[in-house]
């Protein structure tokens, strides 16, 4: 039986279809809003694939993103992502379910940086000659986030509690991808974080897209960036329905 730990699996997943999830976080997702322990539903509601590419974007590589952006009965809107890599004639399969929380909109590079989003990035090699309208594109993601990622806002016994989390990002770096919507070839990179400490969340992905001109070089401000946190799913406890 195809299962979530095949490539074929989300190749076949369609716009407007159910998908179920099993694991303890849905089912105590699913208790907390009085719905017994069951498992999440969420119908698909966009989908996108991303091939890997080299930094240069001329040869293919052995990953493939699949994408889907879910939504749940109470209207709340997640990412399902699915990393499958090809491993002679095995599949590797990372998936992980993910938000965006409302205070980390989409944004450019450029208004990352100008409003408070720097330390997403390392310093530049020359602070006193950065420009944001042309330097954005220059900038590393950071290897590991600092004390000024704001922190999370947490129901703890009744009462809010702030919790601090420190990303590091992980050994594969930043990997770079093309997803070809409508016609458009679209580069994008994603770089993937975990969580050191302990939390429900404990997976930050970075993918910005939109980061090169018509002939290929950068923008100066750079490209659109969408920040994503989550955590992993067993393939096994997805399936269609």
């Amino acid at each position: 039986m195809l299962n979530g730990s095949k490539r074929e699996f989300w190749k076949k997943i369609k716009a407007d279809s159910l998908i179920r999830i099993s694991d303890l976080q849905a089912l105590e997702s699913s208790r907390k809003s009085g719905k017994g322990i069951e498992p999440v539903q969420y119908h698909v509601r966009g989908i996108r694939e991303i091939q890997q590419y080299d930094s240069q974007f001329e040869s293919t590589l052995p990953t493939t993103w699949f994408m889907f952006q879910v939504e749940d009965s109470d209207d709340s809107q997640n990412i399902l992502i699915a990393r499958v890599v090809k491993d002679g004639v095995k599949d590797i399969v990372d998936v992980g379910l993910f938000y965006t929380p409302p205070e980390y909109e989409s944004a450019t590079r450029r208004q990352l940086v100008e409003n408070d989003f720097r330390w997403i990035f390392d310093a530049p090699e020359d602070p006193e000659s950065f420009n944001p309208k042309k330097d954005c594109c220059n900038l590393e993601f950071a290897d590991c986030t600092n004390e000024n990622m704001p922190p999370f806002t947490e129901m703890v016994d009744g009462k809010e509690q702030e919790i601090f989390v420190t990303y590091k990002r992980k050994m594969l770096g930043t990997q770079f991808g093309v997803c070809f919507e409508d016609g458009s070839k679209i580069p994008i990179m994603i770089t993937e974080y975990s969580a050191k400490e302990d939390y429900k969340n404990p997976r930050f992905v970075v993918m910005e897209e939109g980061f090169l001109e018509e002939d290929g070089t950068p923008k100066g401000e750079g490209g659109l960036v969408t920040i994503l946190f989550g955590c992993s799913i067993d393939p096994v406890e997805i399936d269609v329905l």
